[in-house]
């Protein structure tokens, strides 16, 4: 970045403004191009510096009947989200109000569907099946084993998805699940 501030022409295309007419602008940076063989990075025209994460700062809400937190920037945040609370027998208590996705089990292999499972384990969050049905294998007894269902507790929940194709749905798979997404329509 230095060796580029150091080139005349590109301090001059980045520290000046042009007017009304951009013709000059676009004629230095030709030729800035042309002799360096380097072009510019900046987003949409904007010479200045663009903005990262690095210029944030989240800063909470006090007054609203919390207490104030210990230090000023540092409070404990409960993101705990629940769904279907006082309407159904069992409600989802998502520690992280982030979901995976329904993705079908056909599209996808048996160690991602496993391994999203696990991961919404970790962090207290729910899994979708997706259209495909769960992974599953045959116990010992000859019973049929959710793996994805036993991978995704006890801190997670599963969700499967009932669509018009109704791959991979029965009334066992619909009971073990913790919710039904019924699928209606895709974008995709």
């Amino acid at each position: 970045m230095q060796a580029r501030m150091a080139h005349p022409l590109y301090a001059k295309i980045v520290g000046k403004r042009y007017g009304a007419s951009i013709y000059k602008a676009v004629l230095e940076e030709i030729r800035y191009r042309a002799e360096t063989g380097k072009y510019i990075i900046r987003g949409f025209g904007y010479s200045g510096k663009l903005p990262d994460f690095d210029d944030l700062q989240l800063v909470p809400v006090h007054g609203l009947g919390t207490p104030p937190p210990v230090d000023q920037y540092r409070e404990s945040v409960d993101t705990t989200v629940t769904i279907g609370n006082g309407r159904v027998k069992r409600p989802i208590k998502l520690k992280t109000p982030i979901m995976i996705g329904a993705m079908s089990y056909g599209a996808t292999s048996r160690e991602f569907k496993l391994a999203c499972a696990k991961a919404a384990n970790l962090v207290g969050t729910a899994s979708n099946t997706g259209e495909g049905g769960m992974v599953a294998e045959r116990a010992e007894d000859g019973r049929i084993k959710w793996l994805e269902y036993e991978y995704v507790k006890p801190n997670g929940y599963l969700l499967v998805q009932f669509a018009s194709g109704r791959w991979g749905v029965s009334v066992e798979y619909l009971i073990n699940s913790d919710g039904i997404e019924i699928k209606y329509g895709q974008g995709a």
